[in-house]
């Protein structure tokens, strides 16, 4: 028994170091892409040596990596003192441009960067590796020097921010991305407070829009001429953002459609431009801390997560929409690596509170370069603009509106289903001889199979720790012991109670305006290959259909069949309409979806 015992264990513990390595493995592998993708984003082309790049001893000669380009081109010389070979994190880190100089070769010029990196203790003397810093033809950017890039704020664009707008409306595509905060209200009220907005466009760098500072204008402390002000310049982006002819992709367009529609700005926030809402006219203030902002709507807008679930759905559809993975899947590593640099603050600590949307914009407009023209090339374009596009619209409408909610009622059949569940414990307890809990398979496997020696159905041996008892093998013993439709019942009942009641009264909230329960869930559109809508927080894909029961009423004697409540609960009945008009309850495909979708508007 000892030696089975230890064979075991040394078993397991072998296993545990084959997984452990694989992990570090893995983890390694990962650094060296990362390492020599940073290498080049900064125009470096590290070659990747089957053999050890450094001499084993300290008495080896040095020895020199020179990649030289064929003829044409031009070599540009940097150098980078005090970096390890060994550590890719501190060749990055210590890049430090000294000189450069061109050497004419050709007609064209191409910059060729080396690096000379000097090694202490004998284990390298130098190392020059020289590799030519060619354009990808995904970038759209500009060439600038690496400490240019990065986000920049839209008020220090020439001409202020004013010169901004005027910019900003001449472009016939850009990219955004919105930073808000979404706030409840003592009244139940969901609240958007704007922060911030990153827009980018072919050629540019991020530019930062921060509200509501650059909302309003400096020079004057006079709270009626800043407010004129600050509405002007918000009514610039709102003709901005509807323009019918400009396309404007970002990611997760759905939530900025909901944001934009009704967006605030602090009344604190407002208060330290010099801008007290108390003086203002015709302005609305929300919950007495926020004030709301003129709605915006989008036009031509598309959202990057639904040009890469229709080019793929199948692999899309498996994972939650991440815009960093699809990057990384999506683009080349130095496309990928230049949308990080580009939309990365210098001091990323402090500008933390922008929440990322410079590097997400950055990143929607490195993805659109490429994933639209496969759109094209695959003749999806349409699908996108007549249905999926439009749909999002709808999504978010309805999100916004709620399913309503008949809490009485939920109340009610969730009070009767309680008490029969407790009926059917006590019925199952007398049945069985003995007491177990029927929400535990483990529990009900050991009554069935072991206490009451009900043979296990064929095909249903298989379970980990106990047989199987799904409602397939249960439907095989019906006809054996009256314990199995007990225990259907109860999991029948279980499940809508703890499944759509459960739901319903933890989600749905008072509405203070209409007096309603409403259920605001979020809506999927990419989450099946096939294209079916799903709905999550709460999950209401598949609501139970009517049950039928009856209950004991409350008699001392249960002697007579006369003393029963007979009950039909269709949990389908408590979601009622929000505003006073139909539920939908089947959707089939019709011919023409695009009309569908279009009644909505």
């Amino acid at each position: 028994d000892d030696s089975g015992l230890r064979r075991m264990q040394f078993g397991i513990a072998k296993k545990i170091k084959n997984g452990a390595r694989r992990i570090v493995l893995e983890e390694a592998e990962a650094a060296r892409v990362a390492a020599f993708s940073a290498f080049k984003s900064l125009g470096v082309e590290v070659p990747q040596f089957t053999t050890p790049l450094l001499p084993a001893s300290e008495d080896s000669p040095p020895r020199d990596v020179m990649v030289f380009p064929g003829a044409g081109h031009a070599k540009c010389h940097e150098s980078v003192l005090g970096a390890h070979v060994g550590d890719e994190r501190n060749i990055c880190s210590d890049y430090v441009p000294q000189r450069a100089s061109t050497e004419i070769v050709g007609e064209d010029m191409h910059p060729v960067s080396t690096i000379h990196i000097k090694e202490s203790q004998g284990i390298a003397n130098s190392v020059n590796i020289a590799s030519m810093q060619e354009a990808s033809p995904l970038s759209t950017l500009p060439s600038r020097n690496v400490a240019d890039k990065g986000p920049v704020n839209a008020h220090n664009f020439p001409g202020g921010f004013d010169g901004f707008l005027d910019q900003w409306s001449s472009v016939d595509e850009f990219s955004f991305d919105l930073h808000f905060v979404k706030r409840s209200s003592k009244l139940s009220l969901t609240i958007f407070e704007i922060l911030g907005l990153a827009v980018c466009w072919e050629n540019s760098p991020v530019y930062y829009c921060n509200f509501p500072k650059d909302l309003t204008p400096t020079g004057s402390n006079d709270s009626v001429e800043l407010w004129e002000g600050f509405r002007k310049r918000w009514s610039r982006i709102v003709g901005i953002m509807q323009q019918k002819s400009v396309k404007k992709t970002t990611w997760n367009l759905k939530n900025q459609i909901q944001a934009l529609k009704s967006p605030c700005v602090s009344c604190q926030r407002l208060a330290r431009l010099h801008l007290d809402p108390k003086t203002l006219n015709n302005i609305e203030v929300l919950d007495s801390t926020y004030v709301l902002l003129p709605p915006i709507s989008v036009y031509n807008g598309l959202d990057i997560c639904l040009v890469a679930w229709i080019l793929w759905p199948d692999e899309e559809s498996k994972t939650v929409p991440n815009l960093e993975k699809l990057v990384k899947r999506r683009l080349p590593s130095e496309a990928a690596a230049a949308a990080n640099r580009d939309g990365r603050w210098r001091n990323q600590m402090h500008k933390a509170a922008h929440n990322g949307c410079c590097r997400r914009a950055v990143q929607t407009r490195a993805l659109g370069s490429v994933l639209l023209k496969l759109l094209v090339s695959q003749n999806l374009s349409d699908l996108i603009e007549t249905v999926e596009g439009p749909l999002v619209n709808v999504l978010a409408d309805m999100e916004l509106w709620g399913i309503g909610a008949d809490m009485d009622a939920c109340l009610r059949a969730r009070h009767i289903i309680i008490t029969r569940l407790k009926e059917l414990d006590k019925e199952a307890y007398k049945l069985a001889g003995k007491s177990f809990s029927l929400n535990a398979n483990a529990d009900i496997a050991d009554i069935l199979f072991t206490h009451l020696k009900l043979p296990v159905p064929k095909g249903c041996e298989k379970g980990k720790l106990h047989p199987s008892t799904d409602k397939q093998c249960l439907d095989h013993l019906r006809d054996l012991h009256p314990i199995v439709s007990v225990i259907k019942e109860h999991r029948t009942l279980a499940k809508l109670l703890n499944g759509t009641l459960g739901s319903i009264c933890s989600r749905a909230k008072l509405c203070i305006q209409s007096q309603r329960y409403i259920i605001h869930g979020n809506w999927l559109q990419t989450s099946t290959a096939t294209g079916r809508l799903s709905m999550e927080e709460p999950n209401l894909q598949s609501v139970e259909h009517m049950v039928d029961f009856t209950t004991r009423k409350n008699d001392k004697d249960f002697t007579s069949m006369s003393m029963v409540d007979h009950h039909e609960i269709n949990a389908r009945e408590f979601f009622v309409p929000t505003q006073g008009k139909l539920v939908v309850g089947n959707c089939r495909l019709l011919p023409d979806r695009a009309a569908f979708y279009g009644a909505f508007f």
